[in-house]
């Protein structure tokens, strides 16, 4: 998935419509839970967009 790699960070495995990305592994930056955030953050406007484009 392009948007965790672009944080620098690495997606475990897919479940479904779920994502499991690692972040601070294997090393850990003091802006971890940031970084997680902006790329939930970006993965769910993608969706959004996706959705919107779907219904019209």
């Amino acid at each position: 998935m392009g948007i965790v790699e672009s944080y620098g960070e690495s997606v475990n495995q897919f479940a479904g419509d779920e994502v499991l990305a690692l972040f601070g592994i294997p090393i850990a930056h003091e802006d971890d839970p940031v970084r997680a955030v902006r790329a939930a953050q970006e993965i769910h406007a993608l969706s959004l967009c996706s959705i919107i484009k779907a219904m019209s």
